[in-house]
């Protein structure tokens, strides 16, 4: 569904809707649990990594009484080529000129698809397409299942919304502005694994609860033209790794026509870093 027209910019179109509508719903957003003192608008919160399928089922134990394999398909089987080496057809006249030709009796042996097997096998053995089975009915084996598709969420602090909207859902968020929305979530998920590497690399990490705010200018091309402002409550330390980590990986690609349009030739970025 479509949303309708808003003020606010995501990755991808959502809609906002509640099970149980508040009394006075008059907001675009759900209602939500978050933290009161941290400023965020994440409704979901996540793992920038990529989910790890879970582990196949162990095999159950093979059963005392398994059924054995047939004697046949014990045995290998013959192998048979269609065109098993090379055949020289002569003539009978010694100082004839050209092709060889001749006429031989027709093959018996030849058969009329390549089939795996020894030189020496049984030719009785029948030609099994596959892998034999041996079929437990008391211990089946699950069928293979395909792991879910899950969307990547980037890690961040959840928004505390204490209303939320109507049952059917006004705007949440529009990837309005064609790919402005698409364009921010990959600078942002860059800046948050760039993060992260510099944090695990890191000897000491702040304290639990540090906040660090980062106000930049990005340009058109990308680039960091400057950094505004860049203050936490954390140590210097840990306000040099939020910078580094917007300004190391520039540049971020350069912007469409649209976006130039609308945002002009740079645009001033707030990027708020929570230490948990």
């Amino acid at each position: 569904n479509k949303p309708d027209k808003t003020d606010l910019v995501a990755a991808q179109n959502q809609q906002a809707a509640n099970p149980e509508p508040g009394e006075s719903a008059k907001t675009d957003v759900p209602k939500s649990s978050g933290d009161p003192q941290k400023d965020s608008t994440a409704l979901v919160s996540g793992r920038l990594a990529d989910p790890v399928p879970p582990a196949p089922a162990a095999p159950p134990p093979p059963p005392e009484n398994a059924p054995a394999v047939p004697e046949k398909l014990a045995r290998p089987r013959l192998e048979q080529n269609p065109l098993a080496g090379h055949e020289k057809l002569k003539g009978d006249a010694p100082d004839g000129i050209g092709e060889d030709t001749g006429k031989l009796p027709p093959r018996t042996d030849a058969a009329p698809v390549r089939v795996e097997g020894k030189p020496d096998g049984d030719p009785d053995v029948p030609v099994v397409v596959g892998q034999y089975y041996q079929v437990d009915p008391k211990h089946p084996r699950p069928r293979p299942t395909l792991s879910p598709r899950i969307t990547r969420a980037r890690p961040s602090p959840l928004m505390n919304n204490e209303v939320g909207s109507r049952n059917i859902g006004a705007v949440a968020y529009s990837a309005k502005w064609s790919g402005y929305g698409e364009y921010l979530q990959k600078l942002i998920d860059t800046v948050q694994a760039q993060w992260e590497r510099i944090n695990a690399q890191s000897r000491a990490l702040p304290p639990a609860g540090t906040v660090v705010r980062v106000v930049f200018r990005l340009n058109k091309e990308g680039e960091i033209s400057q950094i505004t402002r860049a203050d936490g409550s954390g140590p210097k330390s840990a306000i040099a790794a939020c910078v580094g980590a917007i300004t190391d990986r520039a540049p971020y690609g350069q912007w469409s026509d649209d976006m130039v349009t609308i945002l002009g030739d740079s645009q001033e970025i707030t990027f708020t870093f929570h230490y948990e």
